[in-house]
This record gives structure tokens, sequence and C-alpha cells, in this order.
């Protein structure tokens, strides 16, 4: 970062940031939206280290199962909707690739409740692609392939609820695999008298899931997603086995598999 850059980031890094200090130094620093989103970036990243520093994720954590979602208050992440809702004000470019990374690479990966995926909904708002590329890597798909591989091996739930509610926004929010699947088995919605409409899922907070071992999808896990106010189910992934050739095409070799790096 420039030396404007750390000095805008560093404020950014107080706890709680003084926002009003904050927009004023925005109005006359004129960072440009490259700037911008390489603070935005950092943030993010400083957010995700937390994350990492808290425990979540380790092994000897505790029972994942054990976990609820629960805001983390006094935190980095705990600030990160207002921070990024602020750097948008300004220009954040929520598409920028800078130094080989933009910042919804990073989102599924912060576990402070649903703040992240509250955060990917706003991103969405304000333009982000949902088939975005890195790399000539699907985002979207490197998520998705998480949500399935990850299933089985989590050691606490609050780091797969948070990847898998930022799952939940981006397919509100279109985002499809190739040839505009989506693999997901969608059931009646009762409410609405049709198939349940995956944009819905925008409204993240208003669904829940649940695992369940079913040898017979291919895999070990099963993911259900529910209606929070009725408890119906209104989605599950189509089974896919993660070694399969099919697989193998659709996502590439899975040693191979870029993704935000977790706690061992």
């Amino acid at each position: 970062m420039t030396f404007d850059e750390r000095r805008l980031f560093d404020l950014l890094m107080q706890i709680s940031p003084d926002f009003q200090q904050l927009r004023s130094r925005l109005k006359t620093g004129g960072y440009s939206p490259e700037s911008l989103s390489r603070i935005a970036f950092n943030y993010a990243e400083a957010c995700f280290d937390e994350t990492i520093e808290r425990g979540y994720g380790k092994e000897g954590s505790g029972h994942y199962f054990s976990r609820p979602a629960v805001l983390v208050e006094g935190e980095h992440s705990t600030y990160l909707f207002q921070v990024i809702e602020l750097l948008l004000e300004f220009g954040l470019d929520p598409n920028a690739v800078v130094g080989g990374e933009n910042i919804m690479q990073i989102m599924p990966y912060i576990g402070n409740e649903y703040v992240a995926a509250d955060t990917c909904a706003l991103l969405f708002e304000h333009g982000a692609d949902n088939s975005l590329t890195v790399d000539d890597r699907s985002v979207f798909k490197d998520i998705d392939f998480n949500v399935s591989y990850d299933a089985g091996g989590q050691y606490d739930r609050r780091m797969y609820d948070a990847l898998v509610h930022c799952w939940f926004v981006w397919l509100g929010y279109g985002a499809r695999l190739d040839n505009g699947e989506t693999r997901l088995e969608l059931f009646y919605d009762d409410s609405a008298g049709r198939v349940f409409d995956l944009s819905k899922l925008r409204n993240h907070r208003n669904y829940t899931f649940g695992l369940s071992k079913v040898p017979s999808h291919g895999e070990n896990w099963s993911l259900h997603i529910f209606d929070k106010q009725t408890l119906w189910e209104v989605a599950r992934p189509q089974g896919r086995k993660t070694n399969s050739p099919a697989h193998q095409k659709e996502y590439g070799n899975t040693g191979e598999v870029k993704t935000w790096p977790t706690a061992n």
C-alpha cells in the first residue's frame, strides 16, 4: 500500500472505527477505485486473520455441531459491513482484481456470524459480478466446491456457517456453474405456489441448513436448505462425487483448487 492508503487503512483498523473522521479523509484524499479496492481487500484479509487467531476452524476447538453462529463484538469483522459500505460510497469497485486477488474471494472465510454474507449481498447490490473469475478460475465454483468438500471435515460449525451463507447469497444473486446449472434439487414452495425461487436466498438470514450422511448421494454428506420460519426444506444439492471424473471436469483437480487457506 502507498503511504496515503496506509494512513486510511490504519484508521479503519481502529476498534471501533471513527466513521466521521474516515468520511472526512475519503472526501479530501482523492483515493482511486484501485486504491480503495486494495484497502478493502487488506481489511477483509485482516478480518480473516482475526478469525484464525480466534481459533475458528482449528482441530480441537470444539465439536462443530455444538457451536452456533453468534456475532462476536469488538473485532474488525464486526465492522466489516460498515467499512465496505463506506468504501463503496467513495468508489470501491467490487470486481477489481488487485495483486491477483478480489475481495469476494476471501469473504466466505471470515467467520463472524453472517457479517461476511451480509457484505457479499451489499457488494452484489453495488455491481459485483456473479460470474467473476480470477486467474481464469471461477470464484463461485471454488465456493461451491468448498461447501461440498468441507461439510465432513469442519472442526467448527461457525466457520462452515459463514461459508454456506455466502454461498446462499451467491446463488440468490444468480451465480451458476457451467451451462447455467446450480446442481440443486428445488422443492415446492407452498407459500409461493411454485418451485422454490433461488433469488429468495438473497435474504440468507431467512434460511438455515442441516447436514446428513447420505452415502447413496456419492459422498459422505448431504446439505439440506430450510426456510427458518416454516422449517420446510426448500433445496438440496444433487449428489456428486468429489473425486469423480465429472467433478474433476467441472472443478479441475481437487488438489489444485484455489481457496483461501484454512487453519489446521
